[in-house]
């Protein structure tokens, strides 16, 4: 067996040589939240959580995220070399100083707040820690042994044998044994007792397991291993070593300055070295069978399982860019940076001599007729390695190429699609002009990819945008794919993946149907029937049921060296994904095992103060707010944690959440039942937690109290009912008043139009016409006079005539007034195409003033008597009926200055009159209404006289009763 040693010698010094493959793994360090980078030691408490002891303070881990404690929550000193739980679910933290601490539902006891403690002073810091099958707590220093007794008690051993002084116990072995130098003791009931001599005394480290003994000689890196039943006897040289791990009878780590070692003492073979460029401190195994590795000081490393590898390094030990895969029979070509390799059976990488013009990345690869075709930027490669390669510079970033039943490739570039023939041509005529990403032949048809959708290139090499069959096939195309039943699968940019067959959309599958990201790179069809996926997160699988797609993913939690991934292929059992960082490979058939999800209670908030978290008291209404916080270990999972609950007494419904906490606002009096469970990334449900609670009501929110409510609404409301109708009643009044006003303003604006003035106008008319003996026209004077006088009273009993009724009186009003100033104007109606006399009314004799006022001051007072003329015009604005009164007089502004004292006073008492009956019409009718006069201005000078009235658009006369 002397060749043995050598051999793993060897090994170690090369570490090289055991990086072609490495497992993958998570590393932890400050900016993932833990405490410290230099990690000294490592458990796992009874409920599931990790533990570690670092430089700068305490982790505790749920797979998710570090909680960390100092000093200002209690702890002795910031540097906590060793972590250890025992039965009771306490968590011993053990610094450097000479004192100790435990960790124990959510608080850490120190010798300042807990009398146990404050009893125990240890002459020199502590060094280890056991627990022995009765119970007990084994406190190891220096030249000090202690007890902690299950009830509580303290065992002193300070006075050791002669023979243990300047000695000092280098290891713990299983329970009631531990070694001091060259002697192995054993504890029970109390005391020490000499149990046999080992080997050599000069010795810095020494671990025994029954008769197995491994110690390490002093300034030696030599690692000696000893059995007499197993006939062991051997040394194997180490780096330095930190501390050895035993994992099983036969296998154990030495963690060393150069990694971890896992020799297998019964063999005397190294059988993995984990980490060989890292300072390893510890090695652990969880409940879940991670590996975890804590290191000085590079922080904290998760093993991945061994289903999981990467390479990572060219065979020049550079690092490795995969951009692409081609598959062969016997392995994959793989396309990188500048550079080709080929992948054998046995996973070896071999270089593929390129010319040296390529330059770039190689986007793509294909291998056909014994000849290699390499893309790299704008130039497409053909040949071999042997005979040389022929350059087709396509003037273009070539993204993807494919060939067609003539064997010809069609390569897509940043400028379009070009068909590349065997005799090298001058020019490449485009296909397809534009910025093109992808391309798949099938059938002798050509599909490709745009930054704007789809395309199906004919048979006639017309392009057709298929971009209009759902909104995924119009963002940009980064991949094209057929599967085995003929559909054609599409990856978009930004929104997942579309499946699609006789130009029929079959899967629309994203992130909420569980793909890792909607930014998908590539895809991979395989023998199966099931779909690979390469995203910017991972690599997800699409399997189905029923038809019904399920969507698993590995992500860069479970080993993926680089999130982001060019390329997948499947080959045989094995699946390869190329990233920037190298290729990461699985076994598609292997599924993690051993994975477990378990939820914890952590605390329950009710009002503001933290309460056991066992259950929830009950409370009053309004007490407060209602937090519950919880975690979910699952460590496999990395943190890929959904939570389920529901809450019975206020929905039935089940709801879904990736926070760890939740809140509850002023519950409704009732009973509640919370049901809480975690479902980690494999899909393991943890157990249901279930939380009972009774939110009492406020006196208010009895009985009793709702009784007295009632009635006194009901009072309110019979007063308030009452109030409502004295209300009504007083505003009937007030509208009864307003009416009797607007009649009386009515009679009165018929007295002011039928005022003195102007009868003694009519009359002196009819005595001119008797002076000038003109009897005929006196007679029609008076017969005009009369029939307006008994208009005038017939309708000043109607509060609204319609418009025709209007403008007839309106007419003989005109008649009798041209007649008096012997035919000096004339007089036009105009109504407007939307204005329908017979169906809108006005308030009666509203307009015979304005238009006295317009005859009287416009047309009397013209300097050329003949050529009068006013103008009466109906329109309708919205809900508003406009009346316009035009003359062609001197002008508002003119005839003021020429009016006479008395003039003045009738005429301004009538236009006020007018004036009032307007406002009382709006108000009345909750409408606007006004009235407007300005002067005609035209080329700068004034021609006439324009009254504008805008009143509510009245289509019933009973609006108000008469």
């Amino acid at each position: 067996m002397r060749l043995i040693p050598v051999l793993i010698y060897l090994l170690i010094l090369c570490p090289a040589f055991l990086k072609a493959q490495t497992l993958t793994y998570s590393q932890y360090s400050i900016k993932d939240g833990l405490a410290g980078n230099q990690v000294y030691s490592i458990c796992q408490d009874q409920q599931g959580f990790l533990w570690f002891g670092t430089e700068t303070g305490v982790s505790r881990f749920d797979g998710s995220k570090f909680k960390n404690f100092t000093i200002k929550d209690g702890l002795p000193d910031n540097a906590i070399i060793k972590v250890f739980t025992d039965s009771r679910g306490r968590v011993w933290l053990i610094p450097f100083n000479k004192s100790i601490c435990y960790y124990y539902k959510g608080k850490i006891y120190n010798q300042q707040n807990d009398s146990l403690l404050r009893s125990i002073n240890f002459k020199n810091p502590v060094l280890k820690i056991r627990e022995t099958e009765s119970g007990s707590l084994l406190f190891f220093s220096f030249q000090d042994l202690l007890e902690l007794k299950p009830n509580g008690r303290l065992n002193w051993i300070s006075v050791l044998p002669s023979h243990f002084f300047d000695s000092r116990i280098t290891e713990l072995t299983p329970p009631e044994e531990f070694i001091i130098m060259d002697s192995i003791f054993t504890f029970r009931n109390g005391q020490i007792s000499f149990l046999k001599k080992t080997s050599p005394t000069a010795i810095s480290f020494r671990y025994v397991y029954n008769d197995l003994e491994i110690w390490l000689e002093d300034n030696s890196n030599t690692l000696i291993i000893n059995s007499e039943k197993r006939k062991l006897h051997y040394s194997i040289p180490f780096p330095i070593i930190n501390t050895i791990t035993q994992i099983n009878d036969s296998l154990f780590s030495i963690n060393t300055v150069k990694g971890a070692l896992l020799l297998n003492v019964c063999t005397g073979k190294i059988i993995r070295h984990l980490m060989p460029d890292m300072n390893i401190a510890s090695y652990f195994m969880d409940n879940e069978s991670n590996i975890w590795l804590t290191t000085l000081p590079g922080g904290l490393l998760r093993i991945h399982s061994e289903q999981f590898r990467c390479i990572t390094s060219d065979p020049s030990g550079k690092p490795l860019s995969v951009t692409s895969f081609f598959k062969k029979k016997n392995g994959l070509i793989i396309g990188a940076d500048k550079k080709v390799f080929e992948l054998d059976a046995n996973l070896k990488l071999s270089p593929v001599a390129l010319p040296p013009s390529i330059d770039r990345e190689v986007t793509h690869i294909d291998q056909r007729n014994g000849k290699f075709y390499i893309s790299a930027g704008h130039l497409l490669f053909v040949g071999t390695p042997q005979l040389g390669f022929a350059e087709y510079n396509l003037f273009g970033s070539i993204k993807e190429f494919a060939f067609n039943k003539e064997n010809n490739p069609i390569a897509v570039t940043s400028s379009g699609v070009y068909l590349v023939p065997k005799i090298k041509p001058k020019q490449y005529p485009p296909i397809y002009k534009g910025r093109t990403t992808t391309i798949v032949i099938h059938n002798d048809t050509c599909w490709f990819g745009t930054v704007h959708g789809l395309y199906r290139l004919g048979h006639d090499l017309v392009s057709h945008w298929l971009g209009d069959l759902t909104p995924e096939l119009q963002d940009r195309i980064t991949a094209i794919e057929v599967d085995k039943y003929g559909q054609f699968w599409v990856a978009t940019a930004g929104k997942g993946v579309v499946a699609m067959k006789n130009n029929r959309i079959v899967y629309r599958i994203n992130s909420n149907h569980g793909l890792s990201s909607d930014a998908v790179h590539c895809i991979e069809p395989d023998d199966d029937g099931s779909i690979w996926l390469g995203t910017d997160k991972g690599v997800d699988h699409i399997t189905f049921s029923g038809g019904q797609p399920n969507v698993s993913n590995r992500l860069y939690a479970d080993g993926i060296v680089s999130g982001f991934v060019n390329a997948v292929a499947s080959k045989g059992d094995t699946i390869f994904a190329g990233t920037p960082e190298g290729i990461f490979l699985f076994n598609k058939k292997a599924v993690p095992i051993n994975s477990q999800c378990k939820l914890i209670l952590q605390e329950v908030i009710s009002a503001g103060k933290s309460v056991e978290s066992a259950g929830i008291p009950d409370m009053k209404y309004g007490a407060g707010n209602l937090t519950i916080r919880y975690t979910a270990i699952s460590f496999k999972s990395a943190g890929h944690i959904t939570y389920h609950y529901r809450l019975k007494g206020l929905d039935t419904v089940w709801k879904q959440t990736e926070l760890q906490s939740l809140e509850f606002i002023s519950l409704p009096p009732g009973e509640y039942e919370l049901e809480l469970f975690a479902t980690n990334k494999f899909n393991v449900n943890s157990d249901t937690i279930h939380l009972h609670w009774t939110v009492y009501p406020r006196f208010w929110q009895k009985g009793w109290f709702l009784l007295l409510v009632l009635l006194a609404a009901i009072l309110l409301t019979r007063y308030l009912v009452k109030r409502k109708n004295r209300i009504e009643h007083n505003k009937k009044e007030q509208e009864r008043s307003t009416k009797l006003r607007i009649q009386q303003l009515e009679q009165k604006a018929m007295l002011a139009q039928m005022n003195p003035h102007f009868i003694f106008n009519s009359m002196h008319a009819v005595q001119e016409f008797i002076l000038d003996k003109d009897i005929l026209s006196a007679n029609r004077y008076l017969n005009s006079f009369a029939r307006l006088i008994r208009q005038t009273l017939d309708q000043s009993m109607r509060p609204y005539l319609s418009l025709s009724e209007e403008i007839e009186y309106l007419t003989t009003y005109f008649k009798l007034e041209q007649l008096r100033f012997s035919h000096q104007f004339d007089y036009e109606f105009i109504i407007q195409e939307s204005v329908n006399p017979e169906e809108i009314f006005i308030p009666c004799l509203l307009l015979q003033p304005i238009i006295e006022n317009a005859i009287g001051h416009g047309i009397q007072h013209r300097i050329q008597k003949a050529g009068g003329r006013v103008v009466v015009e109906f329109s309708i604005e919205g809900n508003q009926l406009i009346c316009s009164v035009r003359d062609n007089g001197l002008g508002f502004e003119a005839v003021q200055a020429l009016k006479t004292d008395q003039h003045i006073e009738h005429q301004s008492r009538g236009m006020q009159l007018t004036r009032d009956r307007i406002a009382l019409l709006g108000k009345s009718l909750s409408a606007p209404a006004g009235l407007l006069i300005k002067d005609i201005i035209k080329n700068n000078a004034v021609e006439g006289t324009e009254i504008i009235l805008q009143l509510p658009l009245i289509t019933t006369p009973n609006i108000i009763p008469a």
